[in-house]
């Protein structure tokens, strides 16, 4: 990846000492490089990149990013064992070969992003030596860049514990499932109703995990995340090979908000929150005006359609499946919704799409009878395959029923492939 210094704040050892004392000693620990710029970005990730000073053949200049989600969601320990795996691909002391593989890796990915993109005539001379040399480059060195990552692990669990590993990659992937289904859609769903983004979600979101961390869903997010396999699309092993490599089971810690590792930047924490979440109001301002006159629209089209029902006026199937929709989405009606899509099916259970809503209702509500009109949904119309087996998939597993959720999964991979 490239970096420059707009991606994140930058901060120094006078900022956050504790931290620069953590970087300093894993750094020696592992005979790593000197990093010239630490930044703090918004990412909920932490990653250390080499970028050439002078063009793409110069010395290398180190970056250290660490998310502040991350921080936000991490003690110290677990952060330290974070950032131990990313100085691990830096490592003199381990692993030099592999190491050096995995660098070049990222730098050819770079050079072959910047030929792309540059329309030179020099550039235009070197692009077909690219296009061949780097995707075979990264095939060759795929299986060592796999093998990088659990020699990273493996560091990790050397400078701090493998239980502390362990907590740290469980507890990542689940919150890495919070964020995306529920921290970002609760912050997004605000715009049904606010014209503008008057909503701080960097500084709201300590509290936030706090309230999420006793929540049901934490279980089968885990599950998911163990149930999923190792694949070639990333150099990064499935959670449930990691934690066999280290042999340790998962678990999933939630700390505290006074042990939480954004402590570490000291009386920058409160300037960069508040600098992030000015940035954030900012870059969606537009998405988000364009979001709220969508859903005025919406809500125009269900009186519409409330409207004309209360005329006595027959929906077509397409008003019908869209006022079930909007009553759910729009009103916030599920129930509602749910008892519409109910006579729905009574009235058209040989319809493909009337099978595959209703059996989705169904599934939500925990009703085992969802799975079957899934199944008739899919033998009805194979374009609902892919997306009723990853439903079935789902279901099964937070049923803690792996045989089926196995079942499903496979007969997914048979179809995608």
């Amino acid at each position: 990846m490239s970096v420059d210094k707009s991606q994140g704040i930058e901060i120094f050892q006078q900022d956050a000492t504790e931290l620069f004392q953590i970087i300093h000693r894993l750094r020696e620990q592992l005979n790593s490089p000197h990093f010239h710029h630490v930044l703090i970005t918004e990412e909920f990730n932490a990653a250390v990149v080499q970028r050439p000073r002078l063009g793409i053949l110069g010395h290398d200049e180190n970056y250290l990013l660490i998310g502040l989600p991350l921080m936000q969601s991490l003690s110290t320990e677990q952060l330290t064992s974070v950032l131990a795996h990313e100085f691990g691909h830096l490592s003199k002391n381990h692993a030099r070969a592999a190491n050096w593989i995995y660098r070049q890796r990222i730098r050819w990915s770079q050079l072959y992003m910047l030929v792309e993109q540059n329309a030179s005539r020099i550039d235009i001379i070197f692009r077909p030596f690219f296009k061949r040399f780097v995707p075979y480059f990264a095939a060759y060195s795929f299986p060592i860049a796999r093998a990088n990552e659990y020699e990273a692990d493996r560091i990790s669990v050397e400078l701090t514990s493998a239980e502390t590993v362990a907590e740290t990659l469980s507890t990542v992937n689940i919150v890495g499932c919070y964020l995306n289904e529920e921290f970002w859609p609760t912050i997004f769903k605000h715009a049904e109703e606010m014209p503008k983004p008057n909503v701080s979600p960097y500084l709201g979101y300590v509290q936030r995990l706090t309230d999420f961390a006793q929540n049901d869903k934490t279980q089968l997010w885990l599950n998911q995340s163990l149930s999923l396999k190792t694949s070639f699309e990333d150099t990064h092993p499935s959670l449930q090979d990691r934690l066999d490599a280290i042999g340790q089971p998962a678990k999933v810690a939630w700390v505290s908000n006074e042990a939480k590792s954004d402590r570490l930047l000291g009386s920058r924490l409160i300037e960069i929150t508040q600098i992030f979440d000015q940035k954030w109001q900012s870059d969606v301002l537009e998405s988000w005006q364009n979001h709220y006159q969508n859903i005025q629209k919406q809500k125009e089209y269900l009186d519409e359609l409330n409207q004309k029902i209360e005329q006595n006026i027959i929906l077509t199937e397409d008003e019908t499946i869209d006022h079930i929709d909007l009553t759910e989405r729009i009103a916030h009606d599920p129930e509602r919704a749910f008892q519409l899509c109910e006579v729905l099916y009574q009235q058209d259970s040989d319809n493909a799409r009337v099978n595959f809503i209703y059996g989705q209702f169904l599934i939500e509500r925990k009703n085992d009878l969802g799975c079957e009109i899934l199944e008739r949904a899919a033998e009805l119309n194979e374009f609902y395959q892919v997306k009723v087996y990853e439903t079935l998939q789902q279901f099964y597993l937070s049923q803690q029923n792996s045989t089926l959720a196995d079942k499903y999964q496979q007969l997914l991979l048979d179809r995608v492939e």
